[in-house]
């Protein structure tokens, strides 16, 4: 398979749209001379045992609960003819997107999914991981997506994506992780990704993040950079900028 990829944000120009513990139940005897003294439940712990365990949580319920803890800290990113996605990383108002996505202008909207629109300035670019931290214009205190200091996913596992295909905001898409690249992307099942889904998050089944979307292979799998050279940008540009910033 060629790991050539098409970008996302050009082509969305053309879319408008513990095991159990195995212990055996035993009832402890004492030979103490000729007498036997057994143990037994107080009432209390009798009702205690009665109570229902929690049923475990549908595929349906955790991943609506990774949309609505996530999607705030989605944003759609205009730059000039170009539509894409991103994502608050600070609180403070820096985004996180592909390098792809701004390339055509140092200054961008952004919009969030709550509907209000910002504009921000390109303030770093990662040329080798396709790359760039946008910092908007506000004095907001915004959502942010919590974000892993490891990837361990194992392939098969559920993974989400959220982002702006064809310029829809918030669209929650699902697939499965399928390996790590030899150039150390992250690829996921065919159909998670759509052209307008560049720079936005891709996240495991804790909602955290674990990478950011970057493109599609011919086969019309996904490709994501990982957070590991993500987390080294970021710290690189924190540092360059003397910002106190938490990620």
């Amino acid at each position: 398979m060629k790991l050539r990829y098409l970008l996302l944000c050009l082509a969305s120009l053309l879319l408008i749209v513990a095991v159990p513990g195995i212990k055996t139940a035993t009832q402890v005897l004492t030979d103490l001379g000729s007498s036997r003294q057994t143990s037994s439940a107080s009432p209390s712990d009798r009702q205690a045992s009665n109570l229902p365990s929690a049923a475990p949580k549908s595929e349906q319920q955790i991943a609506s609960e990774i949309f609505q803890a996530v999607n705030p800290a989605v944003v759609t990113i205009y730059s000039g003819r170009e539509i894409g996605s991103g994502v608050i990383i600070t609180p403070e108002g820096w985004v996180l997107t592909n390098k792809h996505v701004i390339w055509s202008s140092p200054q961008v909207k952004v919009k969030t999914a709550g509907g209000k629109t910002y504009r921000g300035w390109v303030t770093s670019v990662d040329m080798q991981y396709d790359l760039a931290l946008v910092q908007l214009e506000t004095r907001d205190v915004l959502p942010t997506v919590r974000m892993v200091s490891k990837v361990d996913i194992k392939p098969g596992q559920r993974v989400y994506a959220i982002g702006s295909p064809g310029g829809q905001a918030g669209t929650f898409t699902k697939g499965t992780f399928t390996r790590i690249t030899r150039h150390g992307s992250l690829q996921i099942s065919p159909g998670l990704l759509q052209p307008g889904n560049s720079g936005g998050p891709l996240l495991n089944t804790q909602g955290e993040m674990i990478g950011i979307n970057k493109g599609l292979l011919e086969d019309g799998s996904g490709l994501a950079t990982s957070v590991i050279p993500v987390r080294m940008f970021i710290e690189r540009t924190r540092r360059a900028a003397g910002s106190k910033s938490s990620y």
